[in-house]
């Protein structure tokens, strides 16, 4: 998906998640919600043409000058292709002669 075709927010992303990771990222963006720091997460993704994409998440809330969290706010990066150019480095790692 690319950007013009896809505005992130946290209804759209949410129904995306694989069943798997939604409860965990459903704790993580409670503890956001929150005013809780959280690291990033790491969620597979099953976008519209039914491809499964891993993606790492991050995000922070954001306040007021009170201290009270208004928004959230964060990022999301496609690392499927990382994720399989390491597998395929470990594999070579393995089989290549000391």
């Amino acid at each position: 998906m690319s950007p013009t075709e896809f505005e992130p927010d946290i209804d759209n992303v949410e129904s995306l998640v694989h069943s798997d990771d939604y409860p965990s990222l459903q704790r993580w963006i409670s503890e956001l919600t929150a005013g809780r720091s959280q690291d990033a997460r790491e969620v597979k993704v099953i976008r519209p043409d039914g491809k499964v994409r891993l993606l790492r998440v991050e995000g922070r809330a954001v306040t007021d000058l009170d201290g009270v969290v208004r928004q959230l706010a964060g990022t999301m990066q496609d690392i499927t292709d990382l994720r399989l150019i390491e597998q395929q480095l470990d594999r070579h790692r393995k089989w290549r002669p000391s």
